[in-house]
């Protein structure tokens, strides 16, 4: 995958060295785990196939690992499927602890209030296509956002990016990557992202 076919958007993070992420395939029935490795300084990214595999249970759930937080991004069920904080560690430990050998603190994990400042689609219109809305569960505040009507983007959709900012601490801002021209529909879903961090 050529690393010029990715789209970054928003303020550039100098620590952020890592992310794994992994996308679904409608038409394979198949998850695809990828891992990005960022060199600021050569201006350099990395792009590595982890590996794929076929689990309906986390159909349209694509997760994304930055430096040591989890995000959850995803399909109809997504807010209801990444406020379950049983379901969010177990799948961590199955595939990065035991497939990856990937050292995760044997915690739970708390969640972290969170706003989405900018979310953008890119085509031929650049225009803002989701609605926000927020709720307050576990002492944190699950977001999510729905697409407006989808399917005036068609094929014109690249790529897209989430922005978040951390509240009541410092200001720090994580992406979500989307690969442009290896058939993945952006559009289909109805998005919902929730911020989970590692207690040490």
């Amino acid at each position: 995958m050529d690393p010029n076919n990715w789209l970054v958007v928003g303020e550039r993070i100098e620590d952020l060295e890592t992310m794994i992420i992994s996308t679904w395939n409608d038409s394979e029935f198949q998850r695809s785990w990828w891992k990005i490795e960022r060199n600021v300084e050569k201006k350099i990214t990395v792009i590595k196939k982890l590996h794929d595999s076929h689990n309906d249970k986390l159909k349209g759930i694509s997760t994304v690992w930055v430096n040591s937080h989890l995000y959850c991004t995803g399909g109809k069920n997504a807010l209801g499927i990444c406020s379950n904080q049983a379901m969010s560690y177990n799948f961590l430990e199955e595939d990065w602890n035991k497939a990856h050998d990937i050292d995760i603190p044997r915690s739970d994990h708390v969640s972290l209030s969170l706003k989405i400042s900018e979310s953008y689609v890119f085509g031929g219109n650049q225009e803002k296509f989701a609605s926000r809305f927020s709720t307050t569960k576990h002492g944190g505040e699950e977001i999510g956002f729905s697409i407006n009507n989808p399917q005036s983007f068609g094929d014109e959709v690249e790529s897209f990016a989430l922005h978040f900012i951390k509240k009541k601490q410092h200001d720090a801002v994580a992406y979500f990557w989307m690969p442009r021209g290896e058939g993945f529909n952006v559009v289909q879903y109805t998005f919902a992202s929730r911020r989970w961090d590692l207690i040490p």
